[in-house]
């Protein structure tokens, strides 16, 4: 079992990251941020042993997009049509 006081530095600044605090805690009314494609899969497809890698829905400041690396490497990624 995983213990809070066991937590790196690292694990603590993510946890306490204002900005996704800010999209978990987000008083929009409907639906909350949601996975639309796995990173693994070449077919962008769920997969049980990584968390989906691109997130995305509404907030009060409008269109949320997250991309989380989730395989632990250093990655170079692009998000088409984003500037």
């Amino acid at each position: 079992m995983w213990q809070l006081s066991m937590a790196n530095n690292e694990t603590l600044q993510i946890l306490k990251n204002t900005e996704i605090i800010a999209i978990n805690q987000d008083p929009v009314v409907g639906t909350s941020i949601s996975p639309f494609r796995w990173g693994i899969n070449k077919d962008w497809t769920s997969n049980s042993s990584f968390p989906a890698q691109y997130w995305s829905g509404e907030s009060q400041n409008g269109t949320v997009f997250m991309l989380v690396n989730v395989l632990y490497l250093l990655l170079n990624t692009h998000a088409e049509g984003c500037h």
